[in-house]
């Protein structure tokens, strides 16, 4: 999803991506330990920023691999 967002050029583009994955009631984003440029970390503020004004964001952390 980032990788997409960031490829985006033009910011109307980049509004119409970002009004679509901040349109559903229920935002569910998995992380998991990547390093990102501060563009990837702008993006995510962004849309979990719109998400949460009107609508739920879960936000999990898969662990894998044995403990």
């Amino acid at each position: 999803m980032l990788h997409t967002l960031a490829r985006l050029r033009s910011d109307l583009s980049l509004q119409r991506y970002l009004h679509r994955y901040c349109h559903p009631q229920l935002l569910i984003v998995e992380v998991g330990y990547l390093s990102y440029d501060s563009r990837y970390a702008d993006l995510f503020f962004e849309m979990v920023t719109r998400q949460h004004q009107k609508r739920s964001v879960v936000i999990i952390s898969a662990v894998s691999g044995p403990r």
